[in-house]
């Protein structure tokens, strides 16, 4: 019973995502469209203009 009520939780965990090369938030978009459960930790891009649209 220990394990399933386990794997039950692990389940509503959500998805903990790192995006690199994020340029304006693609993956963010796609897993809010897709309704994943899953949260963006941080998002990494080198250029200014795409981490201000982000």
């Amino acid at each position: 019973m220990a394990n399933g009520l386990e794997k039950q939780e692990q389940e509503e965990q959500p998805l903990r995502i790192f995006e690199f090369y994020s340029g304006i938030g693609g993956m963010r978009y796609s897993l809010v469209r897709a309704e994943v459960n899953a949260e963006v930790v941080e998002a990494f891009d080198i250029n200014d203009t795409a981490k201000d649209a982000y």
